[in-house]
């Protein structure tokens, strides 16, 4: 029935053509594309599936900018599943026609769009990635470095299926062996699966709160007393020993199982034989989808080695987003060091309560005034919502923002149009405020950090629960590049060009004050050291590095957590390595 699709789409196509209906045009276009698609016993009809398909994505591109430029966020919700799902099929024509170049240019254009990177009128790198793949290689040219992108795409066979191919692109720089582009095209129906069981659950943490416990969560709205394993449940933080003995293999084959399907051959060869202190590579993947959730740092090779001892590991939402961020890169940043730590008294959430104190996190906060020797501190009840915002958009702001407290992955009271748009989600308790009736008062939401506009800082380390991502969830007409949209996204948003985030609850008395006080060790002395007047330098390439050289002391100080990705993996470099 394909051929009688046809006709009538053909047929659509001129009236939405005499009407000047441009939304219709795109549909119309996509679906004679797909049309074709289905129909490839023949070059010419995916060679037309091709075209039909490109014109269809350009148009839509185009209709998203001047609908993001009126402020049309109903119609913009509207289009993002069409579009994407253009997108995603026109990947899969391109790479079967063998035009990987082409098809990793669309899948970051669709990208960089989605995350709403490409805004303001500026969409010209995307824009000339598209018109000219080549160009993309030459703008990620950096030394020692290689790019690790993904696109999840269905299959021809029936577009209404769930994402079941993982399409990866592996960009390595000139002076790597084998520079270049490399494509691999991999069956990821169990993906999803195979990454909640890497990661832990968070949904069976919130259940065992409610259920069990009238404590208040600490950070992220979990027990204080320890991180349920994803196999055993067993609270690791308490019972160390049962984890290790009950779950270690189960938890190093899926590690590693993962590491098959996302570690290309490429990157495989590049990293073998390598391990802490002797070498220099940096790996930056650009994840999507349940992807986001992916403790890269902890994927396991077949002589059971985590990555992060490997290389240096970060992520980055879009290849867009990088190039636009080592643009305004300077060679070195220099400025001061803002603290945050226990905002006291914490804020209450409906359904939970008050947040309990974190006085690991105070500590925390106290012994790395002590190290980086920063009065710019901001303690208890000092850490408001008003002060913290105040110093960040200082005529001098710090070089280097720290956020000890309690992360939330969604807002604290739902957004009245979550449903409609893809505002960053996500918020960090601050202290509250006396004679305040506004419970958002105490909380700096993502959604308000990604519409500020700072040029100072140059990294943002949220010591708190699940801040890299956003309430992983599916939205009405949304795409798998939404999820990327939290805490960590919405800093990089406002200007940023890194962060350092976690992926899992974390506990603010075990690990992570110590991962904290190893990381700001090595970022000093990787940049040449604390200055007289107590300003601290940030250079490319040394916030990863500085990370897998906390690592390499956390597994030195305690060889028994190595097993236990849980414990000593949530934490991830995520924008510039």
């Amino acid at each position: 029935q394909y051929d009688r699709a046809l006709e009538h789409y053909q047929h659509s196509l001129k009236i939405c053509e005499s009407l000047r209906n441009f939304v219709g045009m795109a549909a119309t276009l996509a679906n004679i594309g797909m049309c074709y698609y289905a129909m490839k016993d023949h070059p010419t009809r995916l060679q037309s599936a091709a075209d039909h398909l490109a014109r269809a994505f350009k148009l839509t591109s185009q209709l998203r900018q001047q609908f993001s430029a009126m402020g049309h966020s109903t119609v913009l919700s509207t289009m993002q599943g069409s579009h994407f799902k253009s997108a995603m099929i026109l990947q899969a024509v391109l790479v079967e026609m063998e035009q990987q170049q082409d098809a990793l240019a669309i899948a970051e254009a669709s990208r960089a769009q989605a995350l709403g990177l490409c805004g303001e009128g500026d969409s010209s790198t995307t824009t000339d990635w598209v018109a000219d793949p080549s160009r993309l290689l030459q703008d990620l040219q950096h030394p020692n470095t290689v790019f690790v992108a993904y696109s999840l795409c269905p299959n021809y066979e029936d577009f209404e299926k769930h994402s079941n191919h993982l399409f990866t692109w592996t960009i390595a720089s000139h002076d790597l062996p084998s520079p270049g582009l490399a494509f691999t095209s991999t069956e990821a129906s169990k993906l999803q699966g195979l990454v909640n069981a890497c990661r832990g659950t968070d949904l069976a943490m919130r259940n065992r709160v409610r259920s069990d416990s009238k404590e208040e969560p600490p950070r992220g709205g979990q027990l204080g007393e320890g991180l349920p394993c994803s196999f055993c449940n067993t609270l690791i933080y308490g019972s160390l020993e049962a984890h290790t003995t009950t779950c270690r293999a189960e938890v190093q084959r899926n590690l590693a199982h993962l590491r098959r399907l996302l570690i290309p051959p490429h990157l495989g060869e590049l990293l073998a034989g390598k391990g802490f202190g002797n070498s220099d590579l940096n790996v930056v993947f650009i994840p999507t989808g349940c992807l986001n959730l992916v403790p890269f740092a902890a994927l396991l090779s077949q002589d059971s080695t985590p990555l992060i001892q490997q290389c240096s590991v970060a992520t980055s939402p879009s290849l867009t987003f990088y190039k636009k961020a080592m643009a305004r890169q300077p060679d070195k940043a220099t400025g001061s060091a803002l603290l945050v730590g226990n905002p006291s008294p914490m804020p209450k959430m409906a359904g939970v309560g008050r947040l309990r104190p974190l006085s690991g996190s105070e500590a925390e906060v106290v012994q790395l005034k002590a190290d980086l020797g920063t009065d710019n501190v901001l303690l208890g009840k000092d850490a408001t919502k008003p002060r913290v915002t105040t110093a960040l958009r200082a005529a001098k702001p710090p070089c280097i923002i720290h956020l000890a407290t309690h992360g939330i992955p969604s807002d604290p009271i739902p957004h009245p149009t979550a449903e409609h748009n893809w505002d960053a989600q996500g918020s960090l308790a601050m202290a509250e405020q006396k004679n305040s009736h506004d419970p958002l008062e105490s909380f700096l939401l993502a959604r308000e950090v990604a519409r500020w506009r700072l040029r100072g800082p140059q990294l943002a380390v949220l010591s708190a629960c699940s801040s890299h991502i956003g309430a992983f969830k599916e939205v009405k007409g949304g795409t798998p590049h939404d999820s990327a949209a939290g805490l960590s996204f919405a800093f990089l948003m406002a200007g940023l060009p890194r962060t350092v985030v976690s992926l899992w609850p974390v506990n603010d008395t075990l690990v992570t004050p110590e991962l904290m006080l190893f990381f700001y060790r090595h970022l000093k002395q990787l940049n040449g050291g604390q200055k007289k007047d107590g300003t601290l330098s940030i250079a490319p390439f040394t916030t990863a590095k500085a990370l897998r050289l906390a690592t390499r002391d956390m597994f030195a100080a305690h060889p028994d957590y190595k097993p236990i990705h849980l414990l000593w993996a949530p934490f991830l470099v995520s924008g510039l390595p």
